[in-house]
Parts: C-alpha cells; sequence; structure tokens
C-alpha cells in the first residue's frame, strides 16, 4: 500500500525556495484512496522544489509518478481546498501531514 507520509519524509529533507512553477489549470481529481495531488498556486516559490523532490521521492521507492497538480486559484470559491498553504501534498484527498480540511471562511492568500 502507498503511504504517503513515507513520501513527504523523504521530500522534505531537500525542500527549498526555487522558481515558481507554470500555472497549470484545475483537473477533474480522482477521489481514490491512492490518488496523490499536489496543490499550488501561481506565484508559490516553493512548488517547483516540492515538485522536484516528490518526483525524485517517487523515482527512488519505484512507485509510479502519476500524480494530480492542482491551482487552487481555478477551483470554485466554495471547494474546501482552496483553503490549504501552498504548496499542499494531498492523499486520497487528505493532507499528507493529517491538517484537517480547511473550513469556510478560507484565508487568503499571502
Amino acid at each position: 500500500m502507498f503511504d504517503g507520509r513515507i513520501v513527504v519524509s523523504l521530500f522534505l529533507l531537500t525542500c527549498g525556495c526555487a522558481a515558481p512553477p507554470d500555472s497549470q489549470p484545475a483537473r477533474a481529481v480522482d477521489d481514490s484512496p491512492t490518488t496523490l495531488v499536489l496543490l499550488t498556486r501561481g506565484g508559490c516559490p516553493n512548488t517547483a522544489t516540492m515538485r522536484a523532490n516528490l518526483e525524485g521521492a517517487l523515482r527512488s521507492l519505484a512507485w509510479p509518478s502519476n500524480y494530480e497538480v492542482v491551482d487552487l486559484d481555478t477551483l470554485p470559491e466554495g471547494d474546501a481546498r482552496r483553503g490549504y498553504p501552498t504548496p499542499t501534498l494531498l492523499f486520497g484527498r487528505r493532507d499528507v501531514f493529517d491538517l484537517p480540511e480547511p473550513e469556510p471562511p478560507f484565508p487568503k492568500p499571502t
């Protein structure tokens, strides 16, 4: 079974700042319990590094690297994922650090 906490532990050891990635539109997210979703938004300085470290961790564990990337700014106002800080990694719609799902009103991005 895929354990998202292992992935997070591996890439957090080398996480740092980098230039922001190109913004990507939101896609339909698979709610299965084995889906990895990287939440970001335009201008997030840590997303490129998080993506690189996540992909490296998945490769080193020989796990598939098919994860979703969702730009929070493209989600509807009421979508709970808009309340997470960026970047955030969800595993089966649950934050890998076990943060509770945000409830409205959501904080403004900084």
